[in-house]
């Protein structure tokens, strides 16, 4: 399942009982942990109902004692536990007793919603804690948006700041931005700081143009190294220096370069 069906699933109030969300873009965790918030948590009960776990410092049994405690005040509590070597890991970790606790994955309290996250690009699913939450919930991929929903999302971002912008210049601004390139780890978040940089730019102006891009957004190598190019083949030798000073200022490897 993707991000959006379990979105409809809060919005429908059909919440399951465990989830396990793994993927490259994690402001799609923080975007969907937002919105259980504020569908099921009560700000003011929140320490009582929404309880975070880092993985790497739990045991079975913590895990357990957080889903056992009863909501307080609320319908549903939620847990969540980050990074657990459970599921990276070939070997049963210390203190992580995988088959207590995919015998305890099937016997969920029905107010309690149980989400691991995991910051993986694949899973083995052949794991059988991946196997026992296929059975009792869901598995969630954060992939990276694409097409007509990226443009959307970034179009979102401008709007929030009072910016107005054309679809060229986004698909402009993502190429420039690199966050198109397959071998490149730019996120949802690193856009929107982008973003946030070209608007505060603009100041009062409210149309972005490409212009502003140029001058805003940090390129990614790739596109870097495609201007540097342009550059010696039109024997633009100061421009083609300038470029190259900055790739070597941000700390590039020479090697890449070449």
């Amino acid at each position: 399942m993707d991000y959006k069906e379990m979105l409809k699933d809060i919005k429908n109030d059909e919440l399951k009982n465990v989830y396990l969300l793994y993927g490259n873009e994690m402001y799609l965790k923080d975007y969907i942990i937002s919105n259980i918030k504020q569908k099921y948590i009560d700000v003011a009960f929140e320490s009582l109902n929404m309880i975070y776990i880092d993985g790497k410092e739990t045991t079975t049994d913590k895990i357990i004692n957080a889903c056992e405690t009863l909501p307080f005040m609320s319908d549903k509590k939620i847990v969540v536990v980050e990074d657990l070597p459970l599921f990276t890991t070939k070997k049963e970790t210390n203190n992580l007793d995988e088959d207590e606790l995919c015998n305890y994955l099937g016997k969920l309290n029905s107010s309690t919603c149980l989400l691991f996250v995991l910051n993986e690009v694949k899973i083995d699913n052949r794991k059988k804690v991946i196997k026992t939450i296929k059975q009792n919930g869901e598995i969630v991929q954060l992939l990276k948006l694409r097409d007509a929903e990226l443009i959307k999302w970034t179009q979102s971002v401008f709007s929030r700041n009072k910016k107005s912008i054309s679809n060229i210049d986004i698909q402009f601004f993502l190429h420039q931005a690199g966050y198109y390139d397959s071998n490149n780890e730019r996120t949802l978040y690193d856009l929107e700081n982008e973003i946030n940089k070209i608007c505060s730019y603009l100041g009062q102006r409210k149309i972005v143009e490409k212009e502003d891009i140029e001058k805003g957004v940090v390129k990614s190598l790739q596109n870097n190294v495609f201007a540097l190019v342009d550059a010696i083949g039109e024997k633009k030798v100061d421009e083609a220096l300038s470029i190259f000073n900055d790739m070597i200022l941000d700390n590039e490897p020479i090697q890449l370069i070449f």
